[in-house]
């Protein structure tokens, strides 16, 4: 990922190494064809052979909008791929950032270390990143762009008994809103306009219609090549906590990846899917392959189409994310160092764009309980009401998702939660709804193993309950400690220092 966020590749998986403050970055390569923002991915032709394989979304709930991004992988020749979505009356369509996702991902994504020990009287640990679902950054290859390059039915549409509410063209897409109450004449409108309907989701579209819903449509405009894409968001007015899976299941194959970032003011889960989290207890390093059993363990968790909450946090977008040894974690983007959500989307924006992130005012704005308001219209932007925050004022070098995402909340009191599962295609058939967490907690996403499997050196036991094994009082020359995570330290230290003080309140009563 030029200019991107930066860090090693193990496997082509992400990686994160350290001691003690780790500098944390994401790396992906893939060979799949990447597009933006997919509800149903309607191939452009019938013989088209497109199996999306992973989604990685975004949704802001607030209670005066909801705001959906959307990113797909999927194999296959991309000039045949559309793409189709239903939404409340009134949704509209924008342009988003690549730097969102990429930030989003980096401050969220699961990492697991080694204790420390020592060998020889050198300290060693391991560490890494975790990419075992969900879609990866875009890998840009051919041009995208539809055979038919000279034909306006697919942008104008002729089914008197199909409305187009709005047709625009958003950054290289030609987008059109519709609205039909006729589950026929909505079928009729895609087809002749170059979109393949797959047989199970005819009925869905039907469901949908009869459940009042508009459909948004959008391809890559005529000559638009696949380097040019860019994510898009879609803003419904209204809370909507539902995720229309019905629709996304167009295109998928037996089992999808999906990672969904839930953001707004408190931790949420799923309603009508099972929830998991991991008992961090359950986590072995292997120091032979440098490894843990994490996607093993992730796996399992997820064999019955459920949910992982894998992070959790409140005050994300500013508040730093601690490493399982207690300092803060570092992303580092472009040659410079962050330490939250929101300055290393700014930063990512930056370098992806080739410039230099003057930003930070931003995350500043935002520690603050105060309501974020959209103040703009066509007409330009007015000064907020007192005692709220305008959202144009979150805005900085074109970059706007952290405004879109805040817009009707207050910063202080935003989560962002991320969701993670594999879903097999049978379980598409009810939309994701979520609801309020129970317990509002946080879900830490750094974890330090707690066991340990081909350690590098036999230990000795010297009488110390540190030394993790056994070992032989005839070895020599290596020893294996194992330290314990700064938390646990802390909670011993502060054991000790109880009992001291203790101590001393019983020497002071003595002398009395």
């Amino acid at each position: 990922m030029k200019g991107g966020v930066e860090g090693n590749h193990n496997m082509m998986l992400r990686t994160c190494l350290g001691m003690t403050l780790l500098s944390c970055a994401v790396a992906i390569s893939t060979t799949d064809s990447v597009a933006e923002a997919c509800g149903g991915c309607f191939h452009g032709s019938a013989s088209a052979a497109s199996v999306v394989t992973g989604h990685r979304m975004a949704l802001s709930i607030s209670p005066t909008r909801t705001v959906l991004w959307d990113q797909v992988q999927y194999a296959g020749d991309p000039k045949d791929f559309a793409w189709v979505l239903p939404v409340g009356a009134g949704a509209y369509i924008e342009l988003a950032d690549d730097a969102w996702f990429e930030a989003l991902e980096a401050v969220t994504a699961t990492r697991v270390s080694s204790r420390s020990i020592v060998c020889g009287g050198q300290e060693l640990r391991q560490g890494s990143g975790r990419a075992a679902g969900g879609c990866g950054s875009p890998s840009l290859g051919a041009p995208l762009s539809f055979e038919d390059s000279s034909s306006d039915t697919h942008r104008q549409g002729g089914n008197p008994d199909v409305t187009v509410v709005h047709k625009s063209t958003v950054g290289p897409y030609e987008t059109v809103t519709l609205k039909s109450d006729d589950a026929v004449a909505m079928h009729d409108w895609l087809t002749s306009n170059g979109y393949v309907i797959p047989e199970d989701i005819d009925g869905v579209i039907a469901d949908y219609i009869a459940e009042g819903a508009d459909f948004i449509a959008m391809r890559l405009a005529p000559n638009a090549g696949v380097q040019q894409m860019a994510p898009v968001r879609i803003i419904t007015p209204g809370a909507s906590p539902i995720l229309p899976l019905r629709m996304v299941a167009a295109g998928t194959g037996n089992q999808t990846s999906i990672v969904l970032y839930v953001i707004g003011e408190g931790r949420y889960r799923s309603k009508n899917f099972l929830n998991a989290q991991l008992n961090p207890s359950s986590l072995s390093w292997d120091w032979q392959s440098a490894s843990s059993n994490y996607t093993s363990l992730r796996t399992s968790l997820l064999v019955n189409n459920g949910f992982l909450t894998s992070f959790s946090q409140p005050t994300a977008f500013t508040s730093p994310i601690y490493t399982a040894d207690g300092p803060p974690a570092s992303y580092q983007v472009g040659g410079n160092l962050y330490y939250n959500l929101t300055n290393t989307y700014f930063g990512q924006a930056a370098a992806n764009q080739g410039m230099g992130s003057g930003c930070a005012h931003v995350a500043a704005a935002l520690d603050s309980s105060d309501k974020v308001v959209d103040t703009c219209d066509e007409n330009g932007c007015a000064d907020p009401p007192k005692g709220t925050i305008a959202a144009s004022s979150l805005e900085c070098d074109g970059s706007t998702d952290v405004a879109a995402a805040l817009i009707g909340m207050h910063p202080k009191d935003v989560w962002v939660t991320r969701l993670e599962a594999e879903l097999l295609r049978s379980a598409f058939a009810g939309d994701l709804i979520l609801e309020a967490a129970e317990p509002q907690a946080a879900v830490p996403n750094w974890h330090i193993a707690a066991n340990s499997t081909n350690l590098p050196c036999d230990p000795e036991p010297a009488g110390s309950a540190d030394w993790d094994g056994a070992g032989d009082d005839s070895r020599s020359g290596c020893a294996c400690i194992t330290r314990p995570a700064a938390a646990n330290t802390l909670g011993a230290g502060t054991v000790l220092f109880g009992l001291l003080l203790a101590f001393r309140r019983w020497r002071r009563d003595r002398q009395r």
